[in-house]
């Protein structure tokens, strides 16, 4: 039987991986053309991508109660980071952002921070004993 926690912890990555998407442009939700991306776009969304695999990685590890994927939920969300900071610093496309896009981005960004909050509390509890009463 799951833990409450890591069911907990599945819900946020789950959410994490949707709001993920919808910031690609796979999600539908970014109009900015792919010619005004520059290498520096490209090399984050590689990341973007990795992260959210590893993140798909953590739910399967979790589901399966694997204690590996605590580890791989303090990783993934790591790998998120980088598309943030390059379309906050312009770096990332010709364009600037749309405000659906920069909103998504401050809640993915949220919401990656709770999600490593979780993680580390999880895998404090995974070398707990219990007690007896």
């Amino acid at each position: 039987m799951k833990s409450p926690l890591s069911k907990v912890l599945i819900a946020l990555l789950a959410l994490d991986v949707v709001l993920g998407v919808l910031v690609t442009p796979a999600g539908g939700m970014d109009p900015r053309p792919p010619s005004g991306a520059s290498a520096t776009t490209w090399i984050a969304v590689g990341l973007y991508m990795v992260g959210l695999v590893i993140t798909i990685s953590a739910i399967v590890q979790l589901a399966r109660g694997k204690p590996v994927g605590a580890t791989l939920a303090l990783i993934g969300p790591l790998f998120f980071a980088p598309v943030i900071a390059s379309d906050r610093s312009d770096a990332f496309h010709a364009e600037v952002a749309p405000a659906a896009i920069r909103t998504l981005e401050w809640s993915v960004a949220a919401l990656s921070v709770v999600v490593l909050a979780v993680a580390f509390k999880f895998r404090g509890t995974l070398g707990a004993k219990p007690t007896a009463s």
